[in-house]
């Protein structure tokens, strides 16, 4: 999603953030670290690994927009781009939240980068990351006429624990956060972010392969695991073939009204309403995520193998003959290349 390859980092902020619940401390850092080439160029790979799984969020408050921290502050930043002042905010908010003893204390780190491409533009963005886990390495001290061996605690490229990115553009905060190593998001999305996915087609194909995986679990219990194949098959190939879902088509297609109405039972249990998943355009990114059935091959034992693609079973009888005592497959087409 995100290229970082013509991107530099400006300042970059760090503060120890303790765990509130367990009367540990915030520690501020009043200047900002110091990079080399190498350094920035370590820090971007990190930065890349934490936030390839990035989702696209909205900033959210029950009352006003307003009243959100984060936002608040992330306002404050991107009109007058004081990034310490930025980073101790962010710094204290995050651990007033830290209520409860098992939020972990971990290294706040709150950059300004700038020429961050994505969606075909460059922007600046305000990057937020939070390290929670470290592991021990060993390193090899070399003096005069000796080599000793030491211990020295870091984190690595894959336990950025936390991480969200901010652009403004075109006059609207772009929020893309993740959570690698955690599947907690009600700390760091909810509570401190102040953040909700946003609405989209992404997020709605989603939800609909959701809703179609629970049924597909519904139609194994009653009718085995080949109808949830040729279900399943079904429903991949006509999201596949168009770009714009209508349920009422869809409905039409697979469900019965037993069906029909299981899914949207659930669907107004999930989400909260039964009409969300009306019309949208598909979303073929939300795909890639989407059980596809596997090609099944049968061996006879006359030596012929037959290859069965994904929800063609459906178009195929299998059956025992009388005279000749032998079993048969019967395949129906209506025409063939």
């Amino acid at each position: 999603m995100f290229d970082f390859l013509k991107a530099r980092l400006g300042s970059v902020y760090c503060h120890e953030i303790g765990t509130k619940a367990r009367f540990e401390h915030l520690t501020l850092s009043n200047k900002s670290i110091s990079l080399s080439t190498g350094t920035s160029d370590l820090l971007f790979h990190y930065i890349s690994i934490a936030t390839k799984s990035a989702r696209e969020h909205e900033f959210t408050h029950a009352v006003s927009i307003d009243l959100n921290p984060v936002h608040s502050i992330v306002d404050g930043f991107f009109s007058r781009k004081n990034l310490r002042k930025t980073s101790e905010s962010l710094a204290r908010l995050i651990y007033d939240l830290g209520t409860h003893p098992n939020i972990k204390t971990g290294t706040l780190v709150i950059a300004d980068i700038f020429n961050v491409r994505f969606n075909g533009s460059n922007h600046n963005m305000l990057g937020i990351f939070k390290i929670e886990s470290r592991e021990n390495f060993l390193q090899f001290l070399a003096a005069e006429d000796s080599i000793s061996l030491g211990q020295v605690t870091a984190f690595s490229p894959e336990q950025i624990d936390k991480a969200c990115l901010i652009a403004y553009d075109e006059g609207l905060f772009r929020v893309f956060t993740s959570e690698p190593t955690s599947t907690d998001t009600k700390y760091w999305k909810r509570e401190f972010l102040g953040v909700s996915p946003l609405v989209d087609a992404r997020l709605h194909t989603e939800n609909l392969t959701v809703a179609c995986k629970y049924i597909a679990g519904s139609i194994a219990k009653k009718e085995g695991p080949k109808a949830k194949a040729t279900f399943l098959g079904g429903v991949l190939s006509y999201l596949d073939d168009n770009s714009e879902f209508a349920y009422e088509d869809f409905r039409n297609q697979f469900f019965d009204s037993a069906t029909s109405a299981e899914f949207e039972e659930f669907v107004t249990k999930q989400l909260g309403d039964p009409n969300v998943l009306q019309e949208f355009a598909i979303s073929n990114e939300s795909l890639k995520g989407f059980a596809r059935p596997a090609e099944r091959t049968v061996t006879l034992d006359t030596g012929v193998k037959i290859v069965f693609p994904p929800a063609s079973e459906a178009y195929v009888e299998r059956g025992y003959d009388e005279t000749t005592k032998k079993s048969y497959y019967k395949i129906y087409f209506r025409s063939e290349s």
